[in-house]
């Protein structure tokens, strides 16, 4: 039997849209600030993707661990950091839990990393990610799906507390740090001295001014969110779109300077007008689903979500 290194893993399971990508290529891929970060295709192919009925545990430790051995050797964090561990929010995160069982059973003395991030907010960002992967609803028609042959957004999905509490269960209380990232936006610095002191890793903290702020992700109009969900039926087929209606040849290649010029010329006052659209058809569809968790997540985890514009 193939030996490994039982160093407790750092496990960060995103949400997503909260910053993920921006912490996995400025520090849990910086083998100089103490962290050795498990390959994306090893964590979606022997974690994630695997079937549920020839999932096992001791099969996946075992394929794991010249990684988590590399680490060990190098004096290294191992942080397992994928957002799709939380589960995605266009499916209703139906699999987090799961999930949860797995890395426990494969990582039982690991800590545990949750970032959230206020639900309103976050619904929007979802949705944006979602047109962007060819998804055709529209917002509301995304937030309230009206067919339910296969998982879709679930407002619960975002009552933080099921899944926190859930991930205190399986390692412990004191296991499992939640962040807001909303704290991440305004105070990166503290956000990120937090992290390092959880994860037990002495890293600098100086040496993340430099990257501070920059963007992993680019934000997009809402008139090109428009634009994009009418052009999607014919551009491309995803599991979370309606379907291709009529395949246009040359149509992508034209859609791509389309889509450029619309974020460009998209007047200020159209985009005001849209983001409050966007905001109170959001509130609309989720009226009442997050005070209650919000304070269950607060008492868990001693966060003032009140102050960081959580509703409660």
């Amino acid at each position: 039997m193939t030996t490994y290194s039982t160093a407790p893993a750092l496990i960060h399971t995103g949400y997503h849209k909260t910053g993920t990508t921006w912490l996995q290529h400025h520090v849990f891929d910086n083998p100089e600030a103490g962290f050795y970060r498990l390959p994306l295709d090893d964590i979606m192919k022997h974690i994630v993707d695997v079937n549920a009925l020839d999932f096992k545990a001791e099969t996946c430790r075992e394929t794991l661990a010249p990684h988590s051995q590399r680490a060990a050797d190098a004096g290294l964090q191992l942080v397992v950091s994928q957002e799709r561990l939380s589960g995605s929010p266009h499916t209703g995160g139906y699999d987090s839990k799961e999930l949860a069982d797995r890395l426990v059973k494969v990582f039982p003395n690991a800590r545990v990393l949750i970032v959230i991030r206020e639900q309103r907010s976050m619904c929007s960002s979802a949705y944006r990610q979602y047109l962007r992967g060819g998804g055709s609803y529209s917002l509301d028609e995304y937030l309230r799906p009206r067919r339910r042959k296969k998982p879709g957004f679930d407002p619960a999905h975002l009552q933080y507390h099921r899944l926190v509490r859930y991930y205190m269960e399986l390692f412990g209380e004191t296991n499992v740090c939640v962040l807001p990232y909303e704290m991440f936006r305004a105070a990166p610095m503290d956000f990120l001295a937090t992290l390092l002191q959880f994860a037990g890793v002495p890293a600098e903290i100086e040496r993340f001014r430099d990257v501070v702020g920059l963007k992993s992700n680019a934000s997009r109009t809402h008139l090109r969110n428009i634009v994009k969900r009418r052009l999607n039926p014919f551009l491309l087929k995803d599991h979370d779109s309606l379907g291709r209606v009529l395949h246009i040849p040359g149509l992508r290649v034209i859609a791509t300077p389309l889509l450029w010029l619309v974020d460009r010329l998209a007047p200020s006052a159209l985009e005001v007008r849209l983001e409050r659209k966007s905001y109170d058809t959001i509130c609309a569809c989720t009226c009442g689903c997050y005070a209650e968790s919000n304070r269950i997540t607060s008492r868990l985890t001693g966060l003032d979500l009140a102050g960081y514009g959580y509703e409660t």
